[in-house]
């Protein structure tokens, strides 16, 4: 690995396995997904259906805007879906193309200011300078050309844990 930390082996992985070269990174904790869903005014949703995340905690199906908490509801919820946790990322997908148009909708003022207001909430690999010149080209992505695309695999049992098994030749 080229690295010494976590991240490092990470990156080399997906390099080594998948072949896909990886300039820079970022982590985002919940809570700071929850904040920056705040301070956008929330995310703008079509909920295919309802979500019972935990008692009380209820999304139901149609058109709404998610505030913080309820985003994570939203790409935490795994439950209810025969598919488990691929029907989980199939909703996060949902969510994060609502979240980028959302946040594309805000523009460069307002973009470049949440982007040094959330800068140390965010474990990245560049500066606060870097982020801030690719803000222009960030506001030009065509959200609607954008795939988010899920590795063809199958769930399996592994030992007692449910895990995730890539299909190498698909």
């Amino acid at each position: 690995p080229s690295g010494e930390n976590d991240i490092s082996y990470l990156i080399d992985a997906i390099e080594q396995r998948l072949w896909i070269p990886i300039d820079h990174y970022a982590i985002i904790n919940l809570a700071t997904v929850r904040d920056v869903v705040d301070a956008i005014g929330g995310v703008p949703v079509t909920l295919p259906r309802d979500i019972y995340y935990k008692k009380n905690k209820i999304l139901y199906a149609g058109d709404q805007v998610l505030n913080g908490e309820q985003a994570e509801w939203m790409i935490r919820y795994r439950k209810g879906y025969t598919t488990g946790d691929i029907g989980r990322l199939d909703m996060q997908k949902v969510f994060l193309k609502a979240f980028a148009q959302k946040v594309k909708s805000l523009g460069l003022v307002e973009l470049g200011g949440l982007a040094q207001q959330f800068y140390n909430k965010i474990e990245n690999d560049m500066s606060i300078g870097d982020i801030l010149a690719l803000v222009p080209a960030a506001l030009g992505i065509d959200i609607d050309k954008v795939e988010i695309l899920t590795v063809p695999g199958d769930g399996v049992m592994h030992n007692t844990y449910a895990i995730y098994s890539v299909n190498k030749e698909k």
